[in-house]
């Protein structure tokens, strides 16, 4: 399908950039990570003075918005960006999209993506930005079943760090009964993003949750955020 480049203003992102930001460093344990953003929007958390751009060793970005690409390409080309690799775009909801990605993410990883062993995990995060809402209700399953450590062949490195790995998720959401927060909200899904497709549209947590826990992640962490969105991680579950 054709999605849309992107919701909001200049203005409103960089607003929200501070409370990302704060909000990433409860899973930004270190300055050697490896991690990936997955954005509708501007690759936010991967500018320089974002907790990505600040403390990634590494972020392969999955992208829909060329032109967010050629911006980080820009900052890498002024030296602000030395962390930080090309952006590939990713279709979601195409599984040829997602054999090609992880064709070119494994490729990266012999030029320095992940760690030396190779058995280790290429990425120990994923942030996604204003995703959610920007894609058809059954898509972001696609990410969770493809991070997912029960997806890992024996003789590959897993994509995800299966023991200490972890999904971000930054996105308004509509309540967990399904009603709308606000009027405000209520007329951003009906009028706003569903004017481009009435496969887009604000989901629930209970909704998203559902999807991760059959591929084998769980809800850790819940956090309000301004204007009505909602920070949440996903880690893998113990199989003890």
């Amino acid at each position: 399908m054709s999605y849309p480049t992107r919701f909001g203003t200049p203005e409103a992102t960089q607003r929200n950039l501070a409370p990302i930001t704060e909000a990433l460093s409860s899973v930004l344990d270190g300055a050697g990570i490896s991690a990936g953003e997955a954005s509708s929007g501007s690759g936010q958390v991967s500018q320089p003075d974002a907790s990505l751009g600040a403390h990634t060793g590494i972020l392969a970005g999955l992208m829909v918005d060329r032109t967010i690409d050629e911006a980080l390409d820009s900052e890498r080309t002024g030296g602000r960006l030395q962390n930080v690799r090309n952006g590939l775009e990713l279709d979601i909801g195409s599984e040829q999209a997602w054999e090609r990605w992880e064709g070119e993410v494994r490729r990266a990883a012999s030029g320095g993506l992940g760690g030396t062993d190779p058995q280790e995990a290429l990425f120990e995060g994923l942030i996604m930005v204003n995703v959610v809402h920007c894609c058809p209700v059954e898509y972001p399953e696609n990410v969770f079943r493809h991070l997912s450590p029960s997806a890992t062949k024996s003789d590959t490195a897993p994509l995800l760090d299966p023991s200490n790995g972890w999904i971000a998720i930054y996105s308004p959401f509509r309540a967990d009964d399904g009603s709308y927060k606000s009027e405000a909200d209520e007329k951003f899904d009906k009028g706003y993003i569903k004017a481009g497709s009435d496969l887009l549209g604000l989901r629930t947590v209970p909704c998203l949750t559902q999807m991760a826990e059959r591929w084998g992640f769980g809800l850790v962490e819940r956090r309000d955020m301004p204007a009505g969105n909602l920070f949440l991680v996903y880690r893998p579950m113990s199989k003890g």
